[in-house]
């Protein structure tokens, strides 16, 4: 028996068609490789903010560590080195 194609199917290379239309029965997603300058803005304000929020709990953070090494010292733990400052 001789082998015969089913169907012909022309070549998916070198094909300079651009598909204009897309199916509408997806969402729709702005394209990712277009640089956006909107995308890129930072408020100033929220920067801000936020390097003051991290700067709060970095502060507590240091508090915490220096009110556990007193702690260890005032019940006898000497493994623990001193907090810097």
């Amino acid at each position: 028996m001789a082998a015969s194609a089913m169907y012909k199917m022309k070549p998916v290379y070198g094909s300079s068609e651009v598909v204009e239309e897309y199916p509408t029965c997806m969402y729709q997603m702005k394209n990712i490789h277009e640089d956006s300058a909107e995308d890129l803005v930072i408020d100033d304000r929220e920067l801000l903010e936020l390097i003051n929020h991290q700067e709060a709990v970095l502060k507590e953070l240091e508090r915490l560590k220096h009110e556990v090494y007193h702690i260890g010292v005032d019940i006898g733990v000497n493994n623990q080195s001193e907090p810097t400052k």
